[in-house]
């Protein structure tokens, strides 16, 4: 939340200095108010793609207990496969979330386990 607080009062003080006299405080203000932008927008953005990160982490897990419910060793190895990918995914995105990047990531990802 600190770091949201931090993005929008820059975007303030960045509105502020573009209308400053002095061209160079304002060419200043105006890349300041365009990099904030650019991490305003990019926020809800990234937390989306990690949401459906998430939902495709359960649908996998309910699909590997069917398929070793079932007792196909082909559907299985398969899947085993793609339980690689999604812990190596979820292995990225609980790093990101413990670092000053956090915010970008939802805190749900942090209670995950990976798959077995």
């Amino acid at each position: 939340m600190e770091v949201l607080i931090l993005l929008i009062v820059l975007f303030v003080l960045g509105g502020a200095m573009m209308f400053n006299y002095n061209d160079c405080i304002s060419v200043s203000g105006f890349v300041l108010l365009c990099c904030v932008s650019l991490a305003l927008v990019t926020i809800p953005a990234v937390r989306w793609d990690v949401t459906l990160q998430i939902e495709g982490y359960y649908s996998l897990q309910s699909s590997l207990e069917a398929a070793r419910a079932s007792g196909n060793e082909l559907e299985t190895a398969t899947i085993y496969r793609d339980v690689i990918g999604s812990n190596r995914t979820l292995a990225k995105y609980q790093y990101i979330n413990e670092s000053l990047f956090g915010l970008w990531i939802p805190d749900t990802i942090a209670t995950l386990e990976p798959l077995k």
